[in-house]
């Protein structure tokens, strides 16, 4: 499904935009929320749709959303808004990094489809919904992230010397 395959990326680019802009006076709020969202999605995910996950993802949301809901309950708003400014870049950073491997990926493999494990992609299998080639969905996943993502920045950057 078209926005499955889209939503890692520019879904991805979009929260951490939304993290980047979030008012840092409820950096607590948000870590409390995102831990606990971070520890309950791959339990709903499993329940709900039966997904089987690795033990590595079990392992690592439970990381991540621990220290996330640690931070939100225990630190001083400075560490809160710290930490809460950090995850956000991080996912900003982590994003643009997957769009560029999946830009590299769709450029690479120009004739590939879903049939042909070594070049499987978000971008192919849009490509096999659509009829429209992979680099056109990994190049216009990316204009929406980078968007989002310089929008974002652009406005936290005009707050700070405000």
């Amino acid at each position: 499904m078209l926005p499955i395959s889209s939503a890692g990326y520019t879904g991805a680019a979009i929260f951490g935009a939304l993290l980047l802009v979030a008012p840092t006076r409820f950096s607590n709020r948000i870590l409390i929320g995102l831990g606990g969202v971070s520890i309950l999605m791959p339990l709903i995910g499993w329940i709900s749709f039966g997904t089987s996950f690795p033990v590595s993802t079990w392992v690592w949301a439970a990381i991540f959303g621990g220290v996330s809901l640690l931070v939100g309950l225990r630190a001083t708003p400075r560490v809160a808004r710290l930490f809460h400014q950090f995850i956000a870049v991080e996912v900003c950073f982590t994003t643009l990094d997957s769009i560029r491997y999946l830009i590299s990926l769709s450029f690479s493999y120009p004739h590939c489809s879903s049939r042909n494990p070594i070049c499987q992609s978000d971008a192919i299998n849009a490509s096999n919904y659509t009829g429209i080639e992979a680099p056109f969905w990994a190049i216009l996943w990316a204009v929406v992230a980078v968007a989002a993502i310089g929008l974002s920045a652009w406005r936290v950057t005009r707050r700070a010397i405000a």
